[in-house]
């Protein structure tokens, strides 16, 4: 009985948790990505995916819009990106794009935030239904980002 107990708390548990994580890539920048993501969102990032391919390496993660004030990361923390290289290159269509080099921060709102009535595309990236959008992107061998379209 206490092992029946036992499998079904960590069923449970394992099950409760809609958090998923497909970190497929332990690349160099994709590690920076990660630190940067930490640094500027802390404990709110969820279901991170990281992938390296020829053309790209590529962070992202969705942000519960319960947990996440874009005021402090659009407007207040633009010190904090600056600080760390970012700055503010231009909004495209949903998305605000940030770059450092040729490196990519894409922030996307949720469409139920924002309320337009079809979900939009980003640069990189597209507007989720109810969850804000990050994506990190440094290009390696493309021009398709937003950042390093005029290298």
């Amino acid at each position: 009985m206490k092992n029946f107990i036992l499998i079904s708390s960590l069923l449970l548990i394992g099950c409760s948790s809609n958090n998923k994580n497909y970190d497929k890539s332990d690349s160099e920048k994709n590690k920076y990505f990660t630190k940067q993501a930490e640094l500027f969102f802390g404990n709110i990032l969820e279901n991170k995916m990281s992938f390296s391919s020829y053309s790209s390496d590529d962070v992202s993660y969705t942000i519960n819009p319960n947990h996440f004030d874009p005021n402090i990361i659009l407007n207040d923390s633009k010190k904090m990106l600056a600080t760390n290289g970012w700055y503010f290159y231009k909004k495209y269509n949903q998305s605000y794009i940030f770059c450092k080099g040729s490196d990519q921060l894409e922030i996307i709102p949720p469409r139920s935030k924002v309320g337009n009535k079809i979900i939009m595309e980003g640069s990189s990236g597209m507007q989720l239904e109810s969850e804000w959008n990050i994506l990190f992107a440094h290009p390696k061998n493309s021009t398709w980002f937003e950042c390093n379209k005029d290298n």
